[in-house]
Parts: C-alpha cells; structure tokens; sequence
C-alpha cells in the first residue's frame, strides 16, 4: 500500500498546486458603461481580453470578437485579430498582458468589425499579483462582487 499514492496522483491538493498561481498579475478591466469589471491575468492575450469584455459587457448585441475582425490600440502598437494585418503587424493572439508596458487607468481604444464604426474603449481600471488562493483556471472571469 502507498500512502503517498493520494498525493502524488492528481489529489485536489496536487492540482491546486500545478494550477496556482506563481509570478501572475491580475489585470482588472471596465468597458464603456458596463457596470461589471472583467479579469483577466498576466499570462492572457489581447484575444482572451476580447473574449472575456464581449462575455461579460455585450457591446455588441450578443457578437462575439470572432465573429468580426477587430485591433485594440496601445500606445502607438495596433494588434490586430486575424491573420491579415491591415494597421500593423502586431498579432493579437501573440500579445500577453503581462509583456505589454500597461499602467492603471491605460485607455485601449477598440475598433470592431472594420467598416461598421463599431469603436469602444477597455480601460484598465488596475494590476495586482496574484493570491495563491486562486488558480490560472477561475481566469479570465467577470471580477465577483463588482457589478
């Protein structure tokens, strides 16, 4: 019998472990008038973000960021959604939060669905690391008691 067996064989213990949070940032986001933050952490992209801020905020009448193609703006950087890059070369789905030069308060103008006028601003409203209570899994979410 092996005692240790629970312990090293995938036990809630051993995943909570293998899913924490080490060396991560929480980034906390609003949209426009959207009453609900957004979370995202350091280890997520500009796609992830998109994600997340259409889930929560809807600014869109129920689309979704794939559905269009799309480029939010920082600074002077344009990343773009899709394979073919009209503003820049910057690819949205390579870019991770946490390799970006952001600063509370950032505002990331976003232009959805070129062509539409669909353009709406993501603000990073703050930064924090990350509490070893929470795991990379409960990420990217809506921030819990914000509303």
């Amino acid at each position: 019998l092996d005692v240790n067996a629970a312990t090293t064989r995938g036990s809630p213990a051993k995943k909570a472990k293998t899913n924490a949070l080490v060396d991560q940032k929480i980034f906390t986001f609003s949209m426009g008038s959207c009453p609900t933050h957004f979370q995202a952490l350091s280890e997520h992209t500009l796609v992830d973000l998109m994600n997340i801020a259409f889930k929560v905020c809807d600014p869109v009448d129920g689309e979704t960021p794939a559905e269009h193609m799309w480029n939010i703006s920082i600074g002077e950087d344009v990343y773009e959604s899709g394979d073919v890059h009209y503003a820049d070369e910057l690819s949205a789905s390579e870019a991770k939060l946490g390799d970006l030069s952001l600063a509370a308060n950032d505002q990331l103008p976003v232009e959805y669905d070129y062509g539409a006028g669909h353009r709406m601003t993501i603000k990073l409203v703050s930064f924090e690391d990350a509490p070893d209570n929470l795991a990379s899994s409960d990420f990217p979410r809506a921030k819990p008691g914000v509303s």
